[in-house]
């Protein structure tokens, strides 16, 4: 079983689509995981990056950017980690995001629960479109610091490629609806 990262979209209190559109799959050097642990990779690019003072100012990621790129866990990884943290009598980790949503056959889609609301992580399309374009950049300028050690690069042109998806999937969100939230997701496959 693999993952896949992907979007939703609400405007007007409703979702834009009946499921989350998808934009990556699990790959070695996944977007998921750089996302994840967004703060310490950008940190490492800007450190060994031969960029300008002004340069690295303007890709470091801002608080709410950081927190936009934590992905929410969706079906069943939120269902089973949710699990594991009652099994083991702890509350989720603050870092843990889960949306609520199930197959409804009815509907041939995916339904939403407010159930797990507290655990949701949402940002504004502007806050999550500046941190992907800020990580498109970061991710450029690694693939160049890699090139130079001629290191394997494949999985990283991967996650730029995937980036770029996310960044051209929520461009036409904004083109299409008013979005008031969105949120990255990662569902089982």
């Amino acid at each position: 079983m693999g993952q896949v990262l992907g979007v939703v979209a609400q405007s007007e209190g409703v979702f834009v689509s009946k499921s989350p559109i998808y934009a990556e799959e699990e790959s070695q050097f996944s977007l998921a995981n750089i996302f994840n642990y967004a703060g310490s990779f950008t940190a490492t690019i800007l450190e060994h990056s031969e960029m300008d003072e002004r340069m690295r100012g303007y890709l470091s990621l801002t608080k709410e950017e950081l927190q936009a790129l934590k992905y929410n866990n969706i079906l069943d990884l939120a269902h089973d980690g949710l699990e594991h943290y009652e099994v083991m009598e702890e509350e989720p980790p603050a870092d843990f995001h889960a949306i609520d949503f199930f197959d409804d056959e009815i509907s041939e889609g995916l339904m939403y629960s407010s159930k797990l609301e507290k655990q949701e992580n949402w940002s504004s399309l502007t806050t999550l479109l500046n941190a992907l374009s800020k990580m498109q950049a970061l991710l450029f300028d690694y693939v160049r610091q890699k090139l130079k050690m001629e290191e394997e690069i494949d999985d990283l042109k991967y996650s730029m490629d995937n980036n770029s998806l996310l960044i051209g999937i929520l461009h036409s969100l904004k083109q299409l609806y008013e979005i008031e939230r969105v949120a990255l997701v990662l569902a089982p496959y």
